[in-house]
């Protein structure tokens, strides 16, 4: 008890005290943390008398006005109604009829404590839970304080977050390593949405109201029993309480201890072989409260300096308290005079310079200065198309659709496909040069470009693409068929959820100019370009569509999907552009040379060989 802190338990008058040695804090700033506990009923008034609003209802329940949940869920105008036609005070609301100028009864509200109205009176959120009544609700109180980026410099300091076991009491081969945050200020044990999913928790979802330095916030989760959490070297082993779930458990890995800290410190050296290196994997899943006492329990101590860090073991494992960093140098403990870093200033200094620090020399000129810089989903879509852009067994080269990383699920849109398939049959029927969709199309099933969709479970993703044809003014007895990838269906469409890529056409201006500088020149064109390039089989089911069989339009719609890349899609063109370009790397430096420099997506215009222009 001497060696820990964590046994002296405040008075009263201790938190006066430190209220007032708190005044001279920088800045002005008062830090308060306050002791709280679970409550689950904050009624105040004792009397049972009857309720007059009930009694009107003809049902006497042993309760107050001020209490009567049904009252309070009625508009603020309807309730000041009711006490003026029935003569109730309207200060106090109480059951003897008196007027409110002669009433001397002290008020204060149940659910905001404020004096200045009743409890009955209380204006409040109607989907807002009532503490100050609803004897069922659980309250969970945890307090957090986090100060970051102070004016004073910025800082990393440690927690009570170590790895941890746990698994279900009745099945212990089924076991998890995650963080845990053991919290004292937490009146309860909580756990995050994906701990309940690993373990399958699938349980009703209950209210209660979290309570934090941020003020009430209701809320609603799972619940969970019959776990034991276990510390990673198996020395000690603890049943968890009921577990809660709740979302808003901070993750700030910045905050884990690990044995590279230890090692920074003298008193710490001893114990850094117990702290395990931190898993990049693992997040921190659970938060043990208070209702688990238990692993609160301080067994031994590492006590430093002014200012560094406690070292602490618990029952869980050792973990490590307090500041660990300083802001702009790594103070080292020793100073080795032989070893000197040279500044950018050219001063010499026995501290390493800062690895992030940018020099920009603004005269420097180089090849890329008039080009635009990438973005970052630029840089995503070329590090995704050089991981799994490749060449099949055939010969044909596999690209995938470029799916943002943080995109939503795409819902089922087979019936608006639907209505679009036969919005357009509709077309072909009364105009019989767009009839000759049907020829576009059966090209596409000759050339292998697309195949009819295999049948997949309910829960599958997918998307339908409608489509449409498209007519040049020059060739009216041509047809272009487009997927409509920017259909929208609740509020999203394909190329929402896709990434753009970067512009990787040549200039035109350039192109035109080199095919100027010679008297013969000639010209090329990549039939169907994006077809070309074939989509992976995991994305193929992304771009279904709707078709008759044997391009009968008689015959009932069924489902096809593409196998290549669609023109209609937002990242076909970088595709595309990407792919030919690949195909060349090891070709001769001429072929190379015309298709990265003079290749205008789909056209290119190069110069005639200068033999062949003496002819």
């Amino acid at each position: 008890m001497k060696n820990d802190p964590s046994f002296h338990y405040t008075t009263h008058n201790d938190v006066k005290t430190s209220a007032r040695q708190n005044k001279g804090l920088p800045g002005g700033a008062t830090i308060s943390n306050k002791k709280t506990e679970v409550t689950h009923d904050v009624g105040t008034s004792t009397s049972k008398s009857l309720c007059p609003f009930h009694l009107t209802l003809k049902r006497e329940l042993p309760h107050t006005l001020n209490e009567c949940v049904a009252f309070r869920r009625k508009s603020l105008d309807d309730r000041k109604r009711f006490v003026r036609e029935n003569g109730i005070c309207f200060k106090c609301c109480g059951d003897k009829k008196h007027r409110a100028k002669n009433c001397k009864a002290s008020v204060k509200c149940g659910v905001c404590k404020s004096d200045a109205h009743a409890t009955a009176f209380h204006d409040s959120n109607p989907n807002e839970p009532d503490s100050a009544t609803d004897k069922e609700q659980t309250e969970v109180k945890s307090i957090c304080t986090q100060i970051c980026q102070t004016t004073y410099g910025t800082s990393k300091s440690c927690a009570k977050i170590l790895p941890v076991k746990v698994y279900p009491e009745n099945n212990p081969h089924n076991s998890r390593t995650i963080y845990a945050l053991v919290d004292d200020q937490s009146s309860h044990s909580l756990a995050t949405p994906s701990f309940f999913d690993a373990f399958s928790e699938h349980g009703p979802q209950y209210q209660y109201v979290l309570v934090s330095c941020a003020g009430k916030k209701p809320n609603h989760g799972r619940r969970a029993d019959g776990y034991v959490i276990q510390s990673v070297d198996n020395a000690s082993s603890l049943k968890l309480p009921t577990l809660i779930e709740c979302t808003d458990i901070p993750n700030n890995r910045n905050e884990i201890p690990s044995p590279e800290i230890a090692e920074h410190f003298s008193h710490l050296r001893d114990i850094a072989e117990y702290i395990p290196p931190i898993d990049s994997h693992m997040d921190i899943e659970l938060l043990i409260g208070r209702d688990l006492i238990a692993a609160h329990h301080v067994l031994e101590q590492r006590v430093g300096e002014d200012r560094h860090p406690l070292g602490q073991k618990l029952p869980l494992g050792w973990v490590i308290l307090g500041e660990v960093c300083m802001d702009k140098v790594h103070l080292p403990e020793t100073v080795n005079v032989n070893k000197t870093f040279i500044l950018a200033s050219g001063r010499p200094s026995y501290f390493q310079p800062c690895e992030n620090k940018l020099s920009v020399d603004p005269f420097q000129k180089t090849e890329n200065d008039e080009k635009t810089g990438l973005s970052i989903e630029d840089r995503m879509f070329l590090q995704l198309m050089d991981s799994d852009f490749q060449k099949g067994h055939d010969g044909r080269w596999i690209a995938p659709l470029p799916f943002r990383t943080d995109r939503s699920l795409l819902p089922d849109n087979k019936y608006q496909a639907e209505k679009r398939a036969k919005a357009l049959d509709s077309s072909l029927r009364r105009n019989p040069t767009k009839r000759k969709h049907g020829d576009f199309m059966q090209k596409i099933f000759d050339r292998g470009h697309a195949e009819r969709a295999p049948s997949i479970p309910p829960d599958k993703e997918r998307w339908f693409l409608p489509m449409f044809g498209v007519y040049h003014p020059k060739k009216p007895d041509s047809i272009r068929v487009v997927f409509y990838s920017s259909a929208r269906h609740q509020g999203v469409s394909l190329n929402d959820v896709l990434l753009k890529g970067p512009d990787l056409s040549n200039s035109l201006q350039g192109i035109l100019l080199r095919f100027r500088r010679e008297r013969i020149a000639m010209t090329a064109d990549v039939e169907q370009m994006f077809h070309n390039f074939h989509v992976c089989e995991d994305h193929r089911d992304f771009l279904r569509f709707l078709w008759h069989p044997n391009n009968d339009l008689d015959a009932s719609l069924e489902e096809y999907r593409m196998t290549v890349h669609v023109f209609g899609n937002s990242p076909s063109p970088a595709i595309a552009t990407y792919g030919l370009r690949k195909s060349v790397e090891h070709a001769d430096l001429d072929v190379n040379g015309f298709v990265d420099r003079n290749f205008y997506v789909d056209d290119g215009l190069a110069l005639a060989l200068r033999k062949l222009s003496a002819l």
